[in-house]
């Protein structure tokens, strides 16, 4: 600030002794002319000296500011993605890389406004063991006349024998097959989702009924599909699967459907599921000895050690 105000005095005055020194140059005295003429030049010498160290200086400060704030923005982006690829079904760990990597950041107004999503999100699963969920809109294949008539003729059979029932038993029913056979749910997280407010609301009596009634699901096969997500798009290990299949916080699936899941899954690389963990780790700046243990202990990944050290090895 000193040099600033310093620097503005002297431009203003060489700008007055420029113009004090002007009327000089128009006079018939040689002398005089060449005089003023010095002062010009030697006042435009020294404005250039001055200015040139201050521009030098911004141009350094300006592109040390920038480095930081790149390095900056790097650990916010990397922050922001983990909280946004949070949600209801995420294992309990990967709230603890979200604060991990938000314990990096030192841009007090971005970490204070990272802070709240991730409490937001934190609250969000304590509340409700499950989200809320829409079922997917199914695409139906187009079909022939005769198609038409036998899917109408099984509809009028339908609702002849729903015609006793009330509406608000056949609504819960007609969400269940949606459910379940569109967001491969457990029975119990189905029931949840049936009852809960914030969910679709349906009495207790009118959830039962759905349950009881719907045919043609097998909760095996839904356990399996959930299993296959969680092994194939998040690189858990298979006793992280099951303890979030039968979790009363996860899936909620029976301990038995949980194990027949990871049982028949295939085609799953454990040691590389394990390596893309420790790779995630190691992008927050992690140690292999601590990225060892986050794979392998209970309270983290629940790889077996011989994976967690195989990912470990393979890191470069």
């Amino acid at each position: 600030m000193f040099i600033k105000i310093l620097g503005w005095l002297l431009l203003i005055f060489c700008i007055f002794l420029i113009l004090g020194n002007w009327d000089d140059t128009k006079s018939k005295d040689k002398t005089k002319k060449k005089t003023g003429w010095h002062w010009i030049i030697g006042c435009l010498i020294v404005i250039v000296l001055f200015s040139f160290p201050m521009i030098n200086h911004h141009s350094v400060a300006s592109s040390s500011n920038q480095t930081v704030s790149n390095a900056e923005k790097s650990r916010e982006s990397k922050a922001q993605k983990l909280i946004d690829a949070l949600n209801n079904q995420s294992p309990q760990s990967d709230f603890a890389k979200a604060k991990l990597a938000l314990s990096k950041i030192t841009r007090k107004s971005k970490k204070n406004s990272l802070k709240k999503e991730l409490n937001m999100a934190i609250k969000q699963k304590k509340e409700s063991n499950k989200p809320v969920v829409k079922a997917k809109e199914s695409s139906e294949p187009k079909t022939d006349s005769s198609s038409r008539q036998k899917e109408s003729s099984s509809t009028n059979s339908s609702s002849k024998s729903k015609k006793n029932v009330p509406t608000e038993y056949a609504s819960a029913l007609n969400k269940a097959e949606e459910y379940a056979t569109t967001m491969d749910l457990s029975e119990q997280g189905l029931h949840d989702q049936l009852t809960s407010n914030s969910g679709e609301g349906f009495s207790e009596a009118a959830a039962q009924y759905a349950l009881n009634n719907l045919k043609d699901v097998n909760w095996n096969k839904n356990a399996l599909d959930k299993a296959e997500n969680y092994a194939n798009s998040m690189d858990m290990s298979k006793q992280g699967i099951i303890d979030q299949l039968s979790s009363s916080s996860g899936e909620q699936f029976t301990a038995s459907q949980a194990q027949y899941a990871v049982n028949h899954l295939t085609d799953v690389n454990w040691n590389e599921n394990a390596l893309n963990k420790a790779k995630d780790y190691q992008d927050m700046d992690m140690s292999k000895s601590d990225i060892r243990e986050q794979l392998s202990s209970s309270s983290g990944e629940q790889f077996t050690p011989e994976q967690a050290q195989y990912a470990v090895n393979h890191l470069k």
